[in-house]
C-alpha cells in the first residue's frame, strides 16, 4: 500500500502523537510504504527511514497512481520506486538450482550455465538492453553448506549495498520444485516458466517492516499481470523467514519455473520480467 503527501510540509515523528520527535518534514507528494494504519501511519520511505505520519495528511494510491506519479516525479529523492535508470542490484542464493529436462538433475555445483544463475545473467542482460544498470553478483553460495547459503548470500547481499546506497531493487533469483503444471505457461507460442514473488513475513529476527517488500511486490504481480496474463503465479507469503529481505524494502525473492522446466524456459521469462520491472521502474 502507497500513499502520498496531501499538504505541503508533514512531520515524520518518531512514534505516533505529536509528542514525538520529528525525524524529517515531507513535502507535498512526497510517496510513502504504508506499513500500518490508523489515526498515525507507520510509513517508509525510498532510503528505508521508517516513521509516523498523521493519516489525515496523506492520500492512498493505487498501482496506476504510482506509476503515474513515477513518470512525473521520478527525481523527487522522497519517492519510494524510481525511475530514470534504475539500479537493480541481483544474486542467487540458491546458486546450485537447475533445470531437470537440461542438466538431469536438480542441483548442479559445476557448471553455473545450468542453474539460476545463468537465469540470473539472462535478466541482468535483459534488463541493461532495456536502459537499467544491474549490479550481479554470480557467487556460488551453497557448494561449502547448502544450510548456510543465506548466511552466505546476506554477505554477498550487504556488500553490494554498502558499494552501492542508491539501489532501488533487489532480486534473489530462484526456481521452485513443484510439478510443471503449476509452473508453465504459453506465451507467442511458446512455453514459458511461470514466475512467484515470494516475501518472507517472519518478523523476528531483524525484519518487521516486511511489509514494505510486500507493497512492492503486488506493484510488480499487477503489472505482470497486466502485461502478460498467466505468467505470474502470483505472490507467495511465507511466515518462515524473511529471506534477507530485511536488507532493502524492495528486496523480492522471485521463483523462476520449476526443476521440471527446461533451462530455456526459465531463460525465455527473463524478457517478459524485464519489460515489467521497467515499466515500474522507468515508466
Amino acid at each position: 500500500l502507497f500513499a502520498q503527501v496531501e499538504v505541503n510540509a508533514l512531520n515524520l515523528r518518531s512514534g505516533r502523537g505529536t509528542q514525538f520527535p520529528v525525524i524529517s518534514t515531507l513535502t507535498r507528494g512526497t510517496m510513502m510504504a504504508v506499513l500500518e494504519e490508523g489515526t498515525w501511519s507507520k510509513v517508509m520511505l525510498e532510503n528505508g527511514v521508517t516513521g509516523y505520519v498523521a493519516t489525515e495528511y496523506i492520500q492512498h494510491m493505487d498501482a496506476q497512481a504510482v506509476t503515474q506519479a513515477l513518470a512525473e516525479r521520478r527525481n523527487n529523492p522522497g519517492v519510494v520506486l524510481t525511475g530514470s535508470q534504475p539500479l537493480i542490484a541481483m544474486y542467487q542464493t540458491h546458486s546450485s538450482e537447475s533445470f531437470v529436462p537440461t542438466s538431469g538433475r536438480a542441483h548442479v555445483y559445476d557448471n553455473p550455465d545450468q542453474t539460476v544463475t545463468r537465469v540470473g545473467i539472462e535478466l541482468a542482460n535483459a534488463l541493461r538492453n532495456r536502459g537499467a544498470v544491474v549490479i550481479h553478483s554470480s557467487e556460488d553460495h551453497v557448494r561449502q553448506a547448502f544450510n548456510q547459503a543465506y548466511d552466505n548470500s546476506l554477505r554477498t547481499i550487504t556488500g553490494i549495498l554498502s558499494t552501492y546506497p542508491g539501489v532501488d531493487l533487489v532480486l534473489d533469483i530462484h526456481r521452485d520444485a513443484i510439478r510443471r503444471s503449476l509452473t508453465t505457461t504459453k506465451l507467442n507460442g511458446e512455453d514459458v516458466a511461470r514466475i512467484a514473488i515470494v516475501v518472507g513475513t517472519k518478523t523476528e529476527p531483524g525484519h518487521p517492516s516486511w511489509q514494505a517488500n510486500y507493497a512492492v511486490a503486488q506493484l510488480l504481480q499487477r503489472k505482470l499481470d497486466e502485461l502478460y496474463p498467466g505468467l505470474s503465479r502470483g505472490i507467495l507469503l511465507q511466515n518462515q523467514g524473511r529471506y534477507n529481505q530485511h536488507v532493502h524494502p524492495h528486496a523480492l525473492l522471485l521463483e523462476i519455473g520449476g526443476h521440471e522446466n527446461s533451462l530455456e524456459e526459465a531463460l525465455r521469462a527473463t524478457t517478459y520480467l524485464a519489460d515489467a520491472i521497467m515499466q515500474l521502474f522507468a515508466p
